[in-house]
């Protein structure tokens, strides 16, 4: 096996276990966990991506397995291979990614849409209710369904 056959390994690996927890969590209505788990899959797209746009893939794999940041690696342009520099060139292909990215990466960090997720706009007019629990069972299918379709576009884009 060659450095790049475990990197490749372990990332569909890990992308087997987030399909799964995923799965998990739309059946729990839990759309806060679902939305941080689809960033997560992004980031295995960029990371493995990288492998494809240096110089000796198995020398970036072998310094992966060692522990070098990804984003201390330099392309074959010599840029460093950051996740905005991976977004920004993943996303010639796929052009939904930066704003996906953008929009997940609110979830991994505590932010507005945490903040957002309390506010229950079903009490009415006038009425402001507070949702404090571990499912999303205010979330509109309509959000589901985004959710989820970029969370398959992730894992078309990664395999």
């Amino acid at each position: 096996m060659f450095p790049l056959d475990i990197l490749a390994a372990a990332t569909i690996k890990r992308s087997l276990a987030l399909i799964s927890g995923f799965t998990l969590l739309v059946k729990a209505n839990n759309h806060t966990c679902a939305a941080s788990l689809l960033r997560l899959q992004l980031d295995s797209c960029l990371r493995f991506f990288a492998a494809f746009i240096v110089d000796k893939p198995h020398e970036f794999a072998h310094n992966v397995l060692k522990g070098i940041p990804i984003r201390e690696m330099n392309d074959l342009n010599g840029k460093k291979m950051t996740d905005r520099y991976l977004v920004n060139t993943l996303s010639k292909k796929y052009k939904w990614m930066p704003r996906v990215y953008e929009s997940t990466s609110g979830f991994i960090h505590l932010s507005e849409k945490h903040l957002l997720s309390v506010f229950d706009g079903t009490k009415g007019e006038n009425t402001l209710g507070l949702v404090i629990g571990a499912d999303d069972k205010n979330v509109p299918t309509e959000i589901w369904i985004e959710l989820t379709d970029a969370f398959l576009a992730a894992m078309d884009a990664l395999f």
